[in-house]
């Protein structure tokens, strides 16, 4: 071997051992830069399962362990939104357990005082006041239904007839009441409130709005292919096709129609619920299609 041959080796592999110890270099940095950031996304995940979930994560690298880095982070702002969101539906689920034991506690002097009244009424022969009276412990004994949102069918359509009485009283009986009522409904349960919002604006817009002839309220339940369908109709003046329509999203401010189908909606399903059917000059027809519903199944 020639000496220039002999110096051209040495300095080949001279070149080779300093690239392989530049490439280490480079490997140990890239690799304690990447296992840094790892360690680093470690580290955020355990200050999260020791409960810091008000931590901001992010990263600017768009290599795989920054995807990563951003998915984790965009993981706690929703886990923290739904955290918010659980917290605020108990705080409304406490206030309503808090409302419903307020209404088991209050009635009991609501109803001494009607009892009196009554007694007082009686004692003066006024049969009259006796009897609005009486329909109304009657109305708000299974309105109120100690705290509990369901009750049977029988018991609804109680209440509904116990409010019209106390209306057509209050009216001067000025318009009249026909019940077409399936007995086999009454075997069912549904959701308190569902039918006196409905009479109540059957009569405050209906049949309180005709100019002739006397009002009329048509109240009926009756069974159909695995639901029961219950309506309230009057022979008011009526009202414009997008009026109807608006009455269902519309808040009203009382206990309005709106609050009647979210509630329908909320328990059994968008499938059922309150429809509304009106022709001017003719009357309108409220609606409302349960499902053939009992409490103890259920279903």
């Amino acid at each position: 071997m020639s000496p220039n041959a002999g110096s051209i080796l040495n300095a080949t592999l001279v070149v080779i051992l300093i690239c392989i110890l530049i490439l280490l270099v480079i490997i140990s940095i890239f690799s304690k830069t990447m296992i840094s950031r790892i360690y680093k996304l470690n580290m955020l995940m355990k200050r999260v399962e020791r409960g810091e979930l008000d931590l901001r994560v992010h990263s600017a690298f768009k290599d795989e362990i920054g995807e990563l880095t951003n998915g984790f982070g965009h993981m706690l702002i929703r886990l923290n939104e739904l955290i918010d969101e659980s917290y605020r539906s108990k705080i409304v689920q406490k206030e309503a357990e808090m409302k419903a034991l307020q209404w088991q506690i209050n009635p009991h002097f609501l109803y001494n005082t009607l009892s009196f009244i009554n007694w007082q009424a009686l004692r003066r022969d006024a049969h009259d006041i006796s009897h609005v009276v009486t329909a109304m412990a009657k109305f708000y004994r299974t309105a109120l239904n100690r705290g509990n949102n369901i009750i049977s069918v029988r018991e609804e359509l109680d209440n509904i007839r116990s409010y019209i009485e106390i209306i057509q009283a209050m009216n001067e009986y000025s318009f009249d009441v026909v019940y077409d009522i399936d007995e086999r409904v009454c075997r069912y349960d549904t959701i308190n409130l569902i039918l006196q919002p409905l009479a109540e604006n059957a009569v405050k817009h209906g049949i309180n709005q005709k100019t002739e002839g006397r009002g009329r309220l048509i109240v009926s339940a009756h069974l159909g292919d695995g639901v029961i369908r219950f309506s309230v109709e009057d022979n008011g003046p009526g009202m414009p096709p997008e009026t109807a329509e608006s009455i269902l999203t519309r808040q009203s401010a009382g206990y309005g129609l709106k609050n009647v189908n979210e509630r329908l909606h909320l328990l059994f399903g968008a499938e059922y619920g309150l429809s509304i059917h009106s022709r001017q000059g003719a009357g309108t027809a409220m609606a409302v299609t349960i499902p053939q519903y009992r409490q103890d199944s259920g279903s």
